[in-house]
């Protein structure tokens, strides 16, 4: 008898980030400043209660400071996994300016893919965080998606991603 391991379906990055939770241009202009204002807009759709939107804030950021979630070639991907969710949940910030967030090659990062993973789907949070890496090392995919000027157009570059 073989056992098998059973994987749930992997989740679209466009489901997670779908036009409405993608920011073009973003007013903040530090780490911190930038996550309160991604967590903000969680609550602006409706994700996240106002009332959890501080703990939130305080968890990503104590993450951070374990180590920065800023790659290479400009993405950054702070997240936590939260009780407060039990879906996949994130906003993806675009800046063109850049912001400073301590990457790990000292560059400006101008892609902030903001992740809330439930406590359960730890696979699949792993595997969103994979896909989302994959694009900070494909120099073509990051600045496609660092060109993008509209929600829809970053939506649609991420769409594209996922039938790959």
């Amino acid at each position: 008898m073989q056992l098998t391991k059973s994987v749930r379906p992997s989740i679209g990055l466009a489901e997670i980030f779908p036009p409405e939770a993608i920011v073009v241009g973003l007013e903040a202009r530090t780490k911190q400043g930038v996550i309160g204002e991604l967590v903000h807009h969680l609550v602006g759709l409706g994700h996240l209660a106002a009332s959890e939107e501080k703990t939130v804030v305080q968890s990503i950021l104590a993450r951070e400071r374990l180590s920065s979630t800023a790659l290479y070639n400009g993405i950054a991907l702070p997240h936590c996994r939260t009780n407060v969710t039990e879906k996949f949940r994130g906003v993806l910030g675009l800046d063109p300016r850049g912001i400073p967030f301590d990457s790990m090659d000292g560059e400006l990062v101008h892609t902030i893919f903001l992740l809330l993973a439930p406590l359960e789907g730890r696979e699949q949070h792993y595997d969103i965080l994979g896909r989302i890496t994959a694009i900070g090392f494909n120099k073509s995919q990051q600045l496609q998606l660092r060109g993008c000027q509209t929600a829809d157009a970053a939506c649609h570059f991420l769409q594209e991603l996922d039938r790959k």
